[in-house]
């Protein structure tokens, strides 16, 4: 079963693919859903992304090869950056390539964070 996220008639809903028909998908993604009524063919949609990611966490040179790359060693420990959404949020022209998939990572520490500082607002210029 594959599960999409599209934009259709001006309108971003999530449905069921089957073969190259799109149906509405009825009820709690997380819970309980069932196919409903057929929305539109495939090629009639601009899929989008599964999510909309307010951010990306990423981690670098987490395999050797990858550190080979750039002429660095694997850190002992792991090196994490952000990406900002817009190139994974936007959707995919209709003539692109299908996407990469990608799998979310959640990370636990055994430390616990500091709390947040508050901030002050900017000084008037």
């Amino acid at each position: 079963m594959k599960i999409a996220r599209f934009l259709y008639r001006g309108i971003v809903t999530t449905g069921i693919l089957e073969g190259d028909q799109l149906y509405r998908l009825e009820g709690d993604i997380f819970r309980e859903w069932q196919r409903g009524a057929p929305v539109a063919r495939l090629a009639e949609v601009q899929l989008l992304p599964p999510v909309r990611p307010s951010k990306i966490v990423c981690v670098g040179r987490n395999y050797a090869e990858h550190a080979a790359e750039h002429n660095a060693e694997v850190p002992k420990e792991p090196l994490f950056f952000l990406k900002p959404p817009p190139p994974a949020a936007r959707g995919l022209p209709p003539d692109a390539r299908p996407p990469l998939y990608f799998a979310p990572l959640n990370i636990a520490s055994p430390e616990r964070p500091s709390p947040p500082q508050p901030r002050r607002p900017p000084s008037p210029p």
